[in-house]
Parts: structure tokens; C-alpha cells; sequence
């Protein structure tokens, strides 16, 4: 089984689960990518529900038997009463439970996903720099513009 312990999460493209954090970043990046493809006709609402992230838990398998034994143990009949009363709509009964996810080194997760995420404010804030020299460049120019 595979232990899939990050997450890329959009209401257009659902939950996807991968293995890594490079690769569910890498996949979030391709949904943002898709959306500035597609946003010269205007960004879509889709575009700021894209998030990846750590999984902290998920289901897991964990039982599997017949459905004669599962109704043998659960009604504490014998296998005859219980063949007897069928035939069952389904052969295999399955059980789930929900469990945290196992991240063997979490030191290194974290130190993993603390500095995407630094990566990530720094490349906001200079996104956020270069907004404002726009904005402020617009304003000299427009008062450029309207001073009688």
C-alpha cells in the first residue's frame, strides 16, 4: 500500500493524493498554470480553491471476509443458519477505519513543507512589490495627466 501523505485539491479538478510534496506541489502548479492559460477571459472562481497540503489521515481497509462469516459473527448464528437465511446481495463484507497517516520522519515533512512555504511567501511578496510599483507608476502618471 502506499502511503500518500499530501493532497492537491481544486473544485473543478477534485482531490488527488500523492506521495510526495514536490509532487503535489508540482500538480497544484499545473491546475494555477491551466487557469492563467484560461484567464485572458477573466480569471475563473475556480482559480483560488486550488490548495495542496499534508494528509494528517485517511481510510484504510480493515477487514475483509466472507458475508456468511460476517453475518455468522455478527448475528452469532452457525454457518448452516446463516447460508440458510441468504442468498446475500453481496459475497465479501469490507470494514474501514479512519487513521492518521503514518509520516515515518515528520521532522523532515515538515522542514519540507515549511520551506515551500517560504519559497511561496517569497515569491508573493515580490508579486505583491511588483503590483505595487504598477499601481504607483499608474498614479504618477494619471496626476501626470490631470494636473491642470
Amino acid at each position: 500500500m502506499s502511503t500518500y501523505r499530501f493532497f492537491v485539491h481544486d473544485n473543478e479538478g477534485g482531490f488527488d493524493l500523492f506521495e510526495t510534496a514536490s509532487e503535489a506541489e508540482t500538480e497544484a502548479e499545473t491546475r494555477l498554470s491551466y487557469e492563467r492559460d484560461e484567464a485572458p477571459d477573466g480569471w475563473s472562481e475556480n482559480t483560488d480553491t486550488i490548495c495542496w497540503g499534508v494528509a494528517l489521515g485517511r481510510v484504510i481497509e480493515t477487514e475483509r471476509k466472507s458475508w456468511v462469516e460476517h453475518i455468522m459473527e455478527r448475528d452469532e448464528v452457525s454457518r448452516e443458519k446463516a447460508e440458510a437465511d441468504g442468498p446475500y446481495a453481496f459475497d465479501t463484507y469490507v470494514d474501514y477505519d479512519l487513521r492518521k497517516v503514518d509520516i515515518p520522519d515528520s521532522e523532515s515533512a515538515a522542514t519540507d513543507v515549511i520551506a515551500r512555504l517560504l519559497k511561496e511567501r517569497e515569491r508573493l511578496q515580490k508579486q505583491l512589490e511588483k503590483m505595487t510599483q504598477s499601481r504607483d507608476d499608474w498614479e504618477r502618471t494619471a496626476r501626470g495627466l490631470w494636473t491642470p
